[in-house]
């Protein structure tokens, strides 16, 4: 890391009541103002030599960054939830240091950082970003973010750094990713909602708290995406994934889509403490109690928890007398049990007979329909690229 000069000890420890317009003078040596010279001054009296590194920088702050909306990353009050595998999970991978760190925010520092910042290597195995903080150059790779999580350097990264992936998801791609091919009759349902408590349980964390995107009331990012759900699939199934990379591709990915939210807020706000960035007081944050994962946003989220059911998906009343058995197994989706059976599938009667074959008439004539259609589709292509030379040849005659 290229460190901002510090000058001498009496320099580091001065305080301004207002911002200087000059240069600090010391010892007949001129040296820039130095971050920890800033207190409570507003964020526009700062020098303009600390906030941006060059004119485009400053550029890109006013037209665009500044505007954007930051994603703080949402806090999870572990002491506050019961003890599960999903938690154990979590502080094995040490993600507890990724998903706590919710204590204050700094978004004009984050803007900065994005305005700043500049891609000095795209290859995959070496991925580095550059930026400029409060006078101070900070450089980002792979094994850098993984050290500050005590993350081993190494696991699959999916893709490489400069491809992207559409976020359309279909049903097939996530029975494909969670279930690895096979087949289960969802009911029309995604097959998110057919994951077992604990295993739905972290992919809300996750996508709570690391992932880029806009976000719901309830916290959830609505930018699910490939990459999003490959992460969500390597977590459930113990997978070591490469942190350092999904965090670096994202933050690059983001700060050229202008629609996009700016991600990982409380990930840069601990890359500056690590670098001993000096923030002012004026320009924090305090959490907000929405940015805090406990039981009761966990219950908002149809997640519950019960001292002798466990982890609980659905909403649960304790006059219910048919509760939704969840399954141990991975590979096995949730049913529900009826009331005279200990059964996992429900016993088959003459009106679920007669609305399957209902079911499979329309889905005939549905892939009836879609077949007509196609085949008029060929034919309009075919008669519009017969009008071209039919244009040319009138021409011609004229």
């Amino acid at each position: 890391m290229a460190n901002f000069p510090t000058g001498n000890a009496n320099e580091a420890t001065m305080v301004f009541n207002t911002p200087p317009s000059l240069p600090i003078q010391a010892s007949g040596n001129q040296c820039s103002l130095l971050p920890s010279c800033i207190t409570d001054w507003k964020f526009s009296a700062v020098l303009d030599a600390l906030k941006f590194s060059d004119v485009c920088a400053e550029n890109k702050y006013l037209t665009n960054f500044s505007s954007r909306k930051l994603n703080r990353g949402k806090g999870v009050l572990f002491s506050s939830i019961p003890e599960s595998i999903v938690v154990d999970w979590i502080r094995a991978l040490d993600w507890d240091k990724v998903m706590a760190v919710n204590e204050i925010s700094y978004p004009h520092l984050v803007k900065l950082f994005n305005s700043n910042m500049v891609i000095v290597t795209d290859d995959s195995e070496n991925v580095c970003l550059k930026s400029f903080v409060l006078g101070k150059e900070l450089i980002l790779t792979i094994a850098y973010v993984n050290s500050l999580f005590d993350l081993p350097d190494e696991g699959s990264k999916f893709f490489s750094f400069g491809e992207w992936n559409t976020p359309e998801c279909t049903l097939a791609d996530f029975c494909h990713i969670f279930w690895e091919g096979k087949t289960y009759p969802f009911s029309g349902g995604k097959a998110l909602n057919n994951m077992f408590a604990d295993h739905f349980f972290l992919h809300k964390l996750i996508f709570c708290t690391l992932l880029s995107g806009a976000t719901t009331s309830g916290g959830h990012t609505t930018d699910k995406n490939t990459m999003s759900m490959y992460l969500t699939f390597m977590t459930v199934h113990e997978r070591l994934v490469n942190l350092g990379f999904i965090v670096l591709k994202y933050i690059a990915y983001s700060a050229v889509h202008f629609s996009k939210n700016l991600p990982y807020g409380m990930f840069l706000i601990l890359v500056f403490r690590k670098e001993n960035i000096f923030l002012p007081q004026s320009w924090m944050e305090p959490p907000k109690e929405c940015c805090i994962i406990d039981l009761n946003s966990l219950i908002k989220m149809r997640i519950q928890h019960f001292e002798t059911d466990g982890w609980y998906r659905g909403v649960k009343k304790d006059a219910k007398a048919d509760p939704i058995k969840v399954s141990s197994f991975a590979d096995t989706p949730p049913r529900k049990r009826t009331h005279n059976s200990t059964s996992a599938v429900p016993p088959t009667c003459p009106n679920i007979t007669s609305l399957q074959a209902f079911l499979e008439s329309l889905h005939t004539k549905i892939d009836s329909q879609s077949t007509i259609i196609l085949e008029l589709k060929n034919q309009v292509r075919k008669l519009r690229s017969q009008e071209v030379p039919l244009l040319m040849l009138k021409r011609e005659k004229k």
